[in-house]
């Protein structure tokens, strides 16, 4: 919270962005758990166990994304931000939460599934920490609006999900991804 509050700070009034980011954790969790407890259903026996996150494990990381997404979209409008650098200015501290997530479950044995996924997250900030100094600067993004490096993740991750799940679907994302990128990057 205190990195995207730093991030944050200068363009927004605090009330309002601990606001948004006690509301974008609970999008998170909530979007994470409840894909996650709907493709394994009947995996726990309560409904609070679908909210008991501490005590039973399991997290949608899709899911979890959406969940995120979706708050950031209804918070932005409701404050009247703008859409595109809110998420460009907090898609770096998220790809470090999916990490440590990640990273957790790798070490408790999740399997090479998991370590595909944990590469993908990895990289994907890699690409984030150098196209967030060098995208203003590329010959053919004439606007250099933020929302880029948001755009160019999006592309990466959802591209490299599709390949390493072959559920080609996610291709879809990728490539409403990029339609995004090149509209942005008109003038």
């Amino acid at each position: 919270m205190y990195l995207i509050w730093r991030k944050l700070r200068d363009d927004y009034k605090d009330e309002e962005i601990m606001s948004y980011l006690w509301l974008a954790i609970f999008g998170f969790m909530l979007g994470g758990r409840m894909i996650f407890g709907v493709l394994n259903w009947r995996l726990w026996q309560n409904w609070w166990d679908w909210l008991l996150f501490w005590d039973k494990p399991g997290i949608n990381y899709i899911g979890a994304y959406f969940g995120w997404l979706w708050v950031s979209f209804w918070v932005a409008k409701s404050y009247g931000w703008k859409v595109l650098p809110l998420l460009e200015d907090t898609s770096k501290i998220l790809l470090i939460l999916f990490g440590f997530y990640m990273i957790d479950e790798v070490l408790q044995g999740g399997g090479a599934g998991k370590r595909a996924y944990l590469v993908i997250w990895l990289t994907a900030y890699g690409l984030v920490l150098w196209v967030e100094k060098k995208y203003r600067s590329f010959w053919w993004y004439k606007s250099g609006r933020k929302g880029f490096v948001w755009l160019a993740a999006n592309i990466w991750v959802w591209t490299a999900i599709a390949i390493a799940s072959k559920q080609y679907a996610f291709l879809v994302l990728g490539l409403i991804s990029l339609a995004g990128l090149v509209m942005l990057g008109e003038k």
